[in-house]
């Protein structure tokens, strides 16, 4: 027995992090994919995620390479928009949502594929749009606010270009407030007449004309993700295009429209297939570092940088010495802190054409270390993956992974992890622009400083989701700011941990929602209201974790209160009130959108709701 000890004793003397990696961490991850109801995305490219109805819970769009409806021996099928039903499930209603894209029939068959999906709030009007991107023609669709969207490519003059697009990630280069876009075209295979990027400037008046010629970044590799970032502080969001078979290019925003092509003076010179990108500050320095992607036959001859700030605008790989250099046929990869220990972790995914590669999860080590925890995350699939989304769906504090599969159905991993706290920021832009891109927050607690960025870019995706913060054991936020596009700051202090803050650019804290211990029900949860919208009806949900007081009222636009639905005790649990806009109080009510609100006396919360006629 002695020996047995002794021999235990010396190998966790050698192997202590791997030991203890191995029992701490074996459970972190738990694949959800068929209980979440998600069976029907097989063949995917990008993935992108969003509240697109604006009811609190995160929605996932998949672009789908699955055969046409028309042609099964060509890609270009319907894409599938999957709603967050708030309860561990989703549905499907792209169909009912109209946002199917474009399918195999639509177009000659040599151009029928769809690659990716960028959310973003281009009209600034509090509902997040889509972009589609395709080897043809891409799509804009404008959110209605009702569940549904309507195709405006042709109104909005960006149907004129026939190109292979894959990522687009929507920015403000020139700080007027509105969300223009930049489009990476690739164009190595197939027949297209376009191969140069594209950036469309937004007139504001719901048109878009291509500027990036003008401005100096009509990149003419082939690009695949394109991020963006202001990498010397000055205020201008810059460019950097990542390209396959070729050098990716750096494009400094001078502030007057223009760009100039910096790749080499930044440090952020790679020459080989490039794929995917992602942007955190890993060693909480305070400065945004870069980690890429590319896809080689011999990963080690051809490694993934990490490009390390040393100082404003001045990059180094360090990828070799901190252990992140292979990554397989590299794709989509997202910085994360999956434990919230309060260091960014880093996850990729892999395969190519039927050749097995893992996908990657490096552990930071908190020391500018990493070590590979593939193997012990539950998250090492040999699937073919291409797109990848890191979210929090179900709502919990604790970040979740979309993985889009080229051959098979997707993966949702759920996060099992437990230990550590959290705090999500929700952003609404008023001067800069609604969804703020582009702006830094930055939490300081017990004498640790975090900064992440609000940039949304996924490889084949941009999506729409709350500033995520772990902050190891730290349950008090000394002090949180805010630096909006604009440059402006707001500064807020002594934030408790473990909630989701909405702060609107100018006024402050609008909504504080408070969740005790991660992964624990939080005390409230207003549930998405149905049907919505409504025309005779709609059945209010909502979950208390414990017995409160509680007021349920109804408030038009204006802001005027139009019903008070309930002003009473509720025992902790779930409920439903039904409420009709011709019921007692409400009056005969027009059509038009109004918003149901609770309050009690710790929270305030509201969920947007469309009556018709």
């Amino acid at each position: 027995m002695k020996r047995h000890i002794r021999n235990l004793t010396i190998l966790l003397f050698y192997f202590p992090f791997q030991f203890f990696a191995a029992l701490t961490f074996a459970q972190m991850y738990e694949l959800h994919t068929t209980q979440a109801g998600l069976f029907q995305a097989i063949q995917t490219n990008g993935v992108a995620v969003a509240d697109y109805n604006n009811d609190g819970f995160l929605d996932i769009y998949f672009v789908t390479r699955a055969p046409s409806t028309s042609n099964p021996f060509i890609s270009g099928g319907a894409n599938l928009l999957y709603k967050n039903n708030g309860d561990g499930t989703f549905t499907e209603v792209a169909e009912q949502a109209g946002v199917q894209g474009i399918d195999g029939r639509s177009v000659e068959p040599n151009l029928a594929e769809n690659y990716g999906a960028a959310w973003g709030d281009f009209d600034n009007d509090g509902d997040v749009d889509l972009y589609l991107t395709n080897k043809g023609v891409d799509e804009l669709y404008e959110n209605l606010g009702d569940g549904t969207f309507r195709n405006i490519t042709h109104s909005a003059r960006m149907d004129s270009i026939i190109r292979e697009s894959t990522s687009a990630a929507w920015f403000d280069y020139d700080n007027d407030g509105l969300l223009d876009l930049y489009v990476c075209a690739y164009g190595k295979y197939g027949v297209v007449p376009s191969s140069a990027n594209v950036l469309y400037h937004n007139l504001g008046n719901g048109t878009f004309v291509d500027v990036a010629a003008k401005a100096g970044v009509a990149d003419p590799g082939f690009t695949y993700t394109t991020m963006i970032f202001d990498a010397n502080q000055d205020g201008w969001q810059d460019v950097y295009c990542v390209n396959d078979f070729g050098a990716n290019h750096f494009y400094l925003n001078l502030g007057n429209g223009t760009f100039r092509e910096a790749t080499k003076e930044f440090g952020l010179e790679n020459e080989g297939h490039g794929m995917g990108a992602t942007l955190g500050d890993y060693n909480n320095d305070g400065l945004l570092d870069l980690y890429l992607t590319n896809i080689a036959d011999d990963p080690v001859e051809e490694w993934n940088p990490l490009f390390k700030q040393v100082q404003a605008g001045k990059f180094v790989d360090v990828s070799r010495q901190v252990g992140t250099q292979t990554a397989g046929w590299g794709w989509g990869v997202e910085f994360l802190d999956f434990d919230l220990d309060g260091f960014l972790d880093i996850y990729a995914v892999n395969g190519f054409y039927g050749v097995q590669w893992h996908n990657y999860l490096y552990y930071n080590n908190g020391d500018g270390t990493f070590s590979d925890m593939s193997q012990q995350s539950g998250v090492d699939s040999e699937s073919e993956a291409r797109g990848l989304c890191v979210a929090d769906v179900n709502d919990d504090g604790r970040l979740d992974l979309i993985v889009a599969n080229w051959r098979e159905v997707a993966h949702l991993y759920l996060n099992m992890t437990r230990g550590g706290h959290y705090l999500k920021v929700n952003l609404i832009g008023t001067r800069s622009n609604r969804d703020a891109r582009g702006a830094l927050v930055i939490a300081e607690a017990d004498n640790k400083s975090y900064l992440r960025s609000n940039d949304g870019i996924d490889f084949l995706g941009q999506s729409k989701t709350p500033v995520h913060f772990g902050l190891g054991d730290s349950k008090l936020i000394h002090k949180l700011v805010v630096i909006w596009p604009t440059g402006e700051k707001q500064e807020f202090m002594n934030l408790p941990a473990d909630q989701t803050l909405t702060i609107q650019e100018e006024k402050g804290i609008v909504t504080a929602v408070e969740n005790h211990s991660p992964g624990a029900p939080r005390a409230f949860r207003l549930l998405p209201s149905y049907p919505n919208p409504l025309r005779q009806f709609t059945r209010i949900r909502f979950q208390l974790a414990r017995d409160s007081h509680a007021r349920i009222e109804v408030y038009d636009i204006l802001g005027k209160r139009v019903a008070t639905v309930a002003d009473q005790f509720f025992a902790a649990g779930q409920h439903t009130l039904l409420w009709s806009p011709a019921q007692q109080g409400a009056g005969n009510l027009p059509a038009g959108i109004y918003f149901i609100r609770y309050t009690n006396d710790k929270y305030v919360e509201q969920q947007k709701i469309v009556v018709l006629k």
